[in-house]
């Protein structure tokens, strides 16, 4: 991005893979106008086995890359399952509403995304909902149009306005309620458990659960930014994530494992 004009630099996005070990690069990984059109913007990613799902939040759209084969295609562009609006503001901390200094707000397009372990259902959102899901199988069954893709997508649930999210072996989704502060929990009978809250939890993002049960959550402080903050940046160091241990269950509801690539 570019952080004068809040855009994408043409040919400035890629992947990178890099050996843990050594931090050795292993692989860079680019696309042409195909998948990434002008005004894409790469956002979350997830790997399910020899399969790569990226989002663009950018125009709204679902890129599916096979690392075995090396081909990319570029799903649902644009479609308005993908799109947010204006009819419901992105909101933070105390009623905080996201927007620039000339007062515009904005838009993210498709963002969030997550797999099941059983890699049957492919979930994903906007930051202001709702929470969408379609099965996987739908996008990678090449026979299918966008519209008939479109057809399979359902409304899982309204939400308030999301950062980071994660998602567990029992189908449990997590997700950070930026204008609560919380770390919450919807079951997959679709109720809304609180799991976390803290006062330092300004926009908690990119929620991860570790292989030892650990949910950690980095804090970019997101509507403290210039540009969602009427032009004025109101950041305040230290920059913090946040690790807490994640319980065997909660108010009764089992939690499950981190979900494996593999």
């Amino acid at each position: 991005m570019d952080p004068i004009t809040n855009t994408t630099v043409a040919g400035g996005q890629k992947l990178v893979q890099f050996d843990p070990q050594s931090g050795k690069v292993l692989q860079i990984l680019r696309w042409g106008e195909d998948i990434l059109p002008p005004g894409a913007t790469m956002n979350d990613l997830r790997i399910a086995g020899d399969l790569m799902f990226i989002t663009d939040s950018g125009l709204g759209g679902i890129i599916v890359h096979n690392m075995r084969s090396g081909t990319t295609v570029r799903l649902l562009s644009e479609h308005p399952l993908l799109r947010a609006t204006y009819t419901k503001p992105m909101v933070g901390r105390d009623g905080h509403i996201f927007r620039d200094k000339d007062g515009k707000r904005p838009l993210v397009h498709s963002d969030m995304l997550e797999i099941t372990a059983d890699r049957k259902w492919f979930y994903f959102s906007t930051p202001i909902g709702p929470l969408r899901r379609l099965p996987t199988s739908a996008l990678l069954d090449s026979s299918l149009t966008d519209s008939q893709r479109a057809e399979k997508i359902e409304t899982v649930m309204d939400m308030p306005t999301m950062m980071g999210t994660a998602i567990d072996t029992l189908d449990n989704f997590y997700f950070a309620d930026a204008e609560r502060g919380q770390i919450m929990v919807l079951t997959p009978e679709k109720k809304k458990l609180v799991l976390f809250e803290d006062a330092r939890l300004v926009d908690g993002d990119a929620l991860f659960i570790t292989a030892n049960r650990q949910m950690l959550v980095p804090i970019p402080q997101t509507e403290r930014l210039p540009a969602n903050n009427a032009g004025v940046n109101a950041l305040k160091p230290p920059f913090l994530s946040l690790s807490f241990p994640l319980p065997k269950t909660l108010n009764g509801h089992l939690l499950g494992n981190v979900v494996s690539s593999l």
